[in-house]
């Protein structure tokens, strides 16, 4: 397997540090310092078994939560998921759901039925300039609406 001729794209710098470094920081400023420490306490208990993950640090995830390198990004987006249906809007844990799906597609070591894959990684590709808008323009809507800046 030649990783650059097999991998469709730049897995680090268009997923990890492109839409889950931005998802993540939608999130963890949305939450009081209460669910915060909840995340954190669900988030070291995360069963790695079965994950290509090294071991979570989440005290120190959270410490440097906007300091973070790709391989809490891909922690994070392989686990977020199963914590955080009570600490976040709707619309944040759909999308948080859709990228905890992209990221169990494209870490698939290898591909036995490349036509059957295209489709279930387009069908979960598609989800996305939905969820992305929906959510961000209530972010940024509100955002804009308490800038002090006038453009």
């Amino acid at each position: 397997m030649d990783v650059s001729q097999d991998t469709p794209v730049e897995l680090l710098h268009t997923i990890l540090l492109g839409i889950v470094k931005y998802l993540w920081y939608g999130l963890h400023t949305s939450w009081t310092t209460p669910q915060q420490e909840l995340f954190t306490v669900r988030l070291q208990s995360t069963n790695t078994d079965g994950l290509n993950i090294p071991p979570i640090q989440a005290s120190y995830m959270m410490q440097y939560k906007n300091g973070l390198i790709g391989k809490h990004f891909k922690t994070l987006m392989q686990t977020a998921a199963f914590h955080v249906d009570d600490i976040t809007t709707p619309e944040q844990l759909s999308l948080v759901k859709a990228i905890g799906q992209l990221g169990a597609v494209l870490w698939i070591a290898e591909i036995d039925d490349l036509e059957a894959y295209l489709v279930r990684l387009f069908a979960i590709v598609q989800k996305f300039p939905y969820l992305i808008t929906k959510y961000y323009s209530l972010y940024f809507s509100v955002t804009l609406l308490f800038s002090s800046t006038m453009f």
